[in-house]
C-alpha cells in the first residue's frame, strides 16, 4: 500500500493541475505530465477502492484513468477536455474533501 499522504498530495495535484488545464497558453508538456498524473493516480485508486468493495467509485475512478491513459491517448480538442477536466477535478475535490482519501 502507498502512504496516504503520497496519496493525497497526488490526488491535491490532479485538482489543481485539472482546474487549470482550460486555461490558455500551457505548453503541449503540461498536458502530458496531466495525462500522466491522473492516469497514475485514479488508476490506483480504482484498484485500492475495487479491493475495498466501493465499487461505484471504482467504477468513476477507472474511467477517468482510462479517459486520461497516456499511452493510448483519447484526442480530442481543447474545448472537448476543458469540461472534462472540470468534472474530474470536481469529482476528485469532492472525493478527497469527503475523506475517502484517507480510509
Amino acid at each position: 500500500m502507498v502512504d496516504r499522504k503520497v496519496v493525497n498530495f497526488a490526488l491535491w495535484a490532479c485538482v489543481v493541475m485539472l482546474a487549470l488545464a482550460p486555461l490558455s497558453g500551457w505548453p503541449y508538456g503540461y498536458y502530458t505530465l496531466l495525462r500522466w498524473v491522473v492516469f497514475l493516480t485514479t488508476g490506483y485508486l480504482t484498484y485500492e477502492n475495487y479491493q475495498k468493495g466501493h465499487n461505484g467509485f471504482s467504477f468513476i475512478l477507472g474511467a477517468a484513468s482510462l479517459l486520461f491513459n497516456p499511452i493510448a491517448p483519447v484526442h480530442l480538442s481543447k474545448s472537448g477536455w476543458a469540461p472534462i477536466d472540470l468534472v474530474v477535478a470536481g469529482f476528485l475535490l469532492v472525493y478527497v474533501l469527503r475523506g475517502k482519501s484517507i480510509r
